[in-house]
């Protein structure tokens, strides 16, 4: 799905009814002086949008527990070693064997 873009000027021009039904048949950015400014989406789309984003952190969330599960947790130590968390946290998250 492509995004259009569409100058403020024009946005004002065509109204709010004109605006929203262009955003229901494809994302729109609004822009000024060629930065965008606001990003309109029908609800429709939103409502998409969430649900891949809601199925792909769920994936994310599952494979993790798949790897612990399997004891691979040192596929993920590295990343956690490198992030910014107090030594009593990290602790808590891998406690001695």
């Amino acid at each position: 799905m492509t995004t259009a873009r569409m100058p403020m000027s024009v946005a004002s021009r065509r109204g709010i009814s004109g605006v929203a039904a262009q955003a229901e048949s494809e994302p729109l950015v609004l822009t000024s002086h060629g930065r965008a400014v606001a990003f309109l989406e029908s609800g429709a789309h939103r409502e998409q949008s969430a649900l891949l984003l809601r199925n792909a952190a769920a994936a994310v969330i599952d494979a993790a527990a798949d790897l612990v599960a399997d004891g691979k947790t040192h596929v993920i130590a590295p990343t956690v070693a490198t992030t910014p968390v107090s030594a009593q946290s990290r602790a808590r998250a891998y406690p001695p064997l």
